[in-house]
């Protein structure tokens, strides 16, 4: 065993320890939600956590009024490389096995919602500055942790950090899978509304985050006779994935579905379209319901952007992706979210007119839009392939090159970044029935990744830090 993987195993507790930290404390991104911090209560408390365990490790931090904080390991000049990560999560939802931010860890694999996206790989950073801290390494560059606090909700952090601060030569984001990530999709979100004037549909509502397929949806309907409708939904093929409940007049029924990424939804099964589609199919909506209903069920019912016929793709990122992440009532509105991830080289004027004209066409109308521009760098770029050896040499494993991705990451917002790690993904690592990805419940992250990861950070920056 090298000198390096030795420390790194020798690490792994500790780095268990503090990751658990932060895992526990909920630390969803909540703007307006408090009179002093940015994004919240929770989201300050884990930026404090995370700045004093780096302290405690020797570092000097910085905190950026509560947008974000940042790491710093002196190099001889004050020129940057930058390791851009996160602490906010995407809210839990319902249906953990265990308590979502009670994490816990076995042999091989750490639980907890954050425990993959990002504060595991977080912690897998800066333990890797660590030893090039402890052991003296000669950086011609200050490296630079960013740890941001409202990646999840429009990252609005490193639009400030970046407005009122100078941005690294070169970064790095550590929130994707190896090896490199050169190029993401542009991601497009708004949100919609129509007046919901029913005598018979009194709420629908589901999903948890926007950027997420959403697992569960419900509806109340107040009826004649709810014995009829719960034996209506009894005798559906699918009746196993509703749950009807009533008291009197007004029926509840809940919908179950499969979450996933709004940037990888095959293998997805969104509740707010299976239980639109099933009120639709049913006799017991009135008209002006049935009319409100019908973009929800039409416009979001596939992947791929099929429903509001804006369907494309290139031969650099794939295909657009389209999902509905979150519905809900209000104020005598439904207001539905929608979140698309479109290829580098899409078209993005006909996109954006696409949807609009679908909008308007099932009579609904736009609140709000904002579209991320997608992000390349030059693959062919000689540190991708340095980063790229220095995976291989780590793992052993080598067919595993440079990618794209739906995803959406901090290097989007900053000049000259990538993605690099420190998770497998599939086919290099599958996880078994019942463990989560990110956004998904049971959420994880495979230990022995980590360590890996760990392991090629310190053995990158080095040589990053000669070629920048």
């Amino acid at each position: 065993m090298n000198e390096i993987r030795k420390w790194v195993e020798e690490q792994k507790n500790a780095w268990l320890e503090d990751a658990m930290k932060l895992i526990r404390i909920k630390s969803v991104s909540e703007p307006g939600s408090h009179p002093v911090y940015p994004y919240g209560e929770g989201c300050a408390k884990v930026l404090d956590a995370a700045l004093a365990l780096a302290e405690s490790m020797g570092f000097e931090t910085e905190n950026h009024e509560y947008q974000c904080g940042s790491v710093l390991l002196r190099g001889e000049t004050d020129e940057e490389i930058g390791i851009f990560c996160h602490l906010d999560v995407v809210h839990e939802g319902d249906g953990w096995p265990t308590p979502p931010y009670e994490p816990y860890a076995d042999e091989t694999w750490l639980y907890g919602r954050g425990s993959q996206d990002n504060k595991g790989p977080l912690m897998t950073a800066l333990y890797a500055m660590k030893y090039l801290k402890d052991h003296n390494a000669k950086l011609k560059h200050t490296i630079r942790l960013y740890m941001g606090c409202s990646e999840e909700l429009g990252m609005t952090d490193i639009i400030y950090y970046a407005e009122n601060y100078k941005l690294p030569e070169f970064s790095f984001v550590a929130d994707c899978g190896f090896t490199v990530c050169y190029a993401e999709k542009g991601i497009l979100e708004a949100e919609f509304s129509r007046k919901l004037d029913s005598d018979v549909l009194r709420s629908f509502e589901g999903g948890v985050s926007g950027n997420a397929v959403p697992g569960v949806a419900s509806a109340k309907l107040l009826v004649e006779n709810p014995q009829d409708l719960a034996e209506y939904v009894s005798g559906l093929e699918n009746a196993d994935d509703f749950i009807v409940e009533w008291a009197g007049k007004m029926v509840e029924i809940t919908a179950k579905g499969r979450p996933a990424h709004a940037a990888f939804p095959e293998g997805s099964d969104g509740a707010i379209v299976k239980l639109a589609k099933m009120l639709r199919k049913s006799p017991f909506l009135d008209n002006k319901a049935m009319e409100c209903l019908a973009f929800v069920d039409e416009c979001f019912d596939g992947y791929y952007g099929e429903g509001m016929q804006v369907t494309c793709e290139d031969e650099i990122t794939g295909k657009l992706t389209l999902v509905g992440g979150t519905v809900l009532l209000k104020d005598g509105r439904l207001v539905q979210s929608i979140n698309v991830r479109y290829p580098a080289t899409a078209d993005q004027e006909w996109l954006i007119a696409g949807i609009r004209k679908a909008v308007a066409d099932y009579g609904w109308e736009e609140d709000w839009l904002n579209n991320n521009k997608a992000n390349m760098f030059d693959v062919n770029d000689p540190k991708i392939q340095v980063m790229v050896d220095t995976f291989e040499k780590v793992t052993g494993i080598e067919d595993c090159p440079p990618y794209t991705m739906g995803g959406g990451t901090y290097a989007r917002k900053l000049p000259n970044a990538v993605g690099f790690g420190p998770c497998m993904r599939p086919p290099y690592r599958v996880k078994p029935a019942g463990m989560g990805n990110s956004h998904q419940i049971n959420e994880c992250t495979h230990i022995g990744d980590q360590m890996n990861g760990m392991e090629i950070y310190i053995r990158v920056l080095p040589k990053i830090d000669e070629m920048v």
